[in-house]
């Protein structure tokens, strides 16, 4: 029987039946025990249980005097075994231990588990392979930076899970600004970077020979094959004078390509024929020339291709191909309309990507308007939205198209 607090009944109303705390009814439900709560206002209803409360502070905390809790739990069985539960009880004149031998074969086995006392939720760790709990930062694995995690928060400890599996555990800390870190946690980007290193060295060493340059010509023609571009497009071939407003400044600083390293993303927006998809191709081509592996695919293409993948059952697989690349182009998005299906795979393509790696995107779409795009459901867009934006540089292109030039001079 409980009183109607919040931890046990979230509401209660004459007439109907209470509310419980779910999380309280799966704890009753563990355990195997009914909930009782009493009737609005008769806390009186409980009868006298909470007198053992006085009858504990009376006669076993007044004028202990332990070091440390690890010393409570023996003083506390000591004290049930020869006082409390040997003593003759004021109401039922009887030893409580006596009662408790009459009662045993009624009473339930515990169940082999503990409930599981923890408060789940949904995190995502940083680039610095960080999560944050309470104003602390704890560390996961390296390898785990920016992905989507799930954290369970106990007392005394925190528990990080990447799809069921654990991969992080933490004795959980109250004080506020620590920084918590597994010496574990690093090694593989250490690895990483010694991997890096040792390449760059091996590069350097390739340079001296004489077919060095036949090596990087061969690496660049791989990259371009593999990155599928329709044409090879380049910013020297870009026609500055046509769009009526574009940032020529802001373009050509993309180009020294610092969002491929940063994993952040590109977006250009415009009408058709303002060389959109020119400037998104150019960049990619540039990124080839620079050692970075490349995809280049229309959205059109990419949710065609995952729903193909999908209904064979290799969806997980086919994701891989656009999560890979160091840097993804997806062009024309918003040409044509997409429905629930095609918007919820290029969602898991997007939040797939998010701070993992770079993309850039071509639209003829203002945001406001991309909720078109994704069959009008405004939760998903704004989803979508959120982890394109986060880390993001857009350009604005204005003008009539390019394609219309002869027409319109003549």
């Amino acid at each position: 029987m409980v009183d109607n607090l919040k931890s046990a009944v979230l509401k209660r109303t004459l007439g109907r039946a209470p509310v419980f705390n779910p999380k309280y009814l799966d704890f009753a439900n563990h355990y195997g025990f009914d909930i009782a709560p009493c009737n609005v206002g008769r806390g009186n209803e409980k009868g006298r249980v909470e007198n053992a409360v006085g009858y504990v502070k009376k006669n076993f905390l007044a004028g202990l005097n332990i070091a440390d809790f690890a010393a409570l739990t023996p003083a506390a069985r000591l004290w049930t075994d020869t006082v409390a539960n040997v003593r003759i009880h004021d109401e039922t004149r009887k030893k409580p231990v006596e009662l408790f031998e009459n009662e045993r074969s009624c009473l339930s086995a515990l169940p082999v588990n503990r409930f599981d006392v923890a408060t789940v939720s949904q995190i995502r760790a940083s680039s610095q392979f960080r999560i944050s709990v309470d104003g602390n930062r704890y560390s996961v694995p390296a390898e785990h930076a920016g992905a989507a995690l799930t954290l369970k928060t106990y007392p005394e400890r925190l528990c990080i899970y990447r799809e069921d599996k654990l991969i992080a555990r933490h004795e959980r800390i109250y004080g506020r600004g620590e920084d918590i870190e597994d010496p574990d946690h690093p090694k593989a980007l250490l690895a990483q970077r010694k991997k890096a290193r040792d390449q760059k060295i091996f590069m350097r060493f390739l340079a001296l020979t004489p077919k060095a340059a036949l090596r990087r010509d061969h690496s660049i023609r791989r990259r371009i094959g593999q990155a599928r571009f329709p044409v090879l497009k380049t910013l020297d071939q870009f026609n500055w004078s046509w769009p009526k407003k574009i940032n020529r400044l802001q373009v050509k600083n993309l180009f020294r390509l610092q969002f491929v390293a940063d994993k952040s993303n590109v977006i250009f927006l415009g009408g058709v024929g303002l060389g959109k998809s020119h400037l998104a191709a150019a960049l990619g081509y540039q990124a080839c020339l620079k050692g970075h592996s490349v995809l280049f695919a229309t959205a059109v293409d990419v949710i065609n291709t995952l729903a193909a993948a999908q209904a064979a059952g290799r969806l997980k697989q086919e994701l891989k191909k656009y999560i890979r690349p160091s840097l993804l182009v997806l062009d024309e998005l918003g040409f044509l309309p997409i429905d629930k299906a095609g918007a919820d795979l290029l969602f898991q393509v997007i939040s797939l990507r998010y701070e993992q790696g770079a993309l850039v995107i071509t639209s003829n779409r203002a945001f406001k308007d991309w909720v078109e795009i994704f069959n009008n459901d405004s939760t998903l867009t704004s989803a979508i939205l959120d982890r394109l934006l986060h880390h993001a540089e857009t350009v604005i292109i204005e003008g009539m198209s390019y394609r219309m030039k002869d027409k319109i001079e003549s």
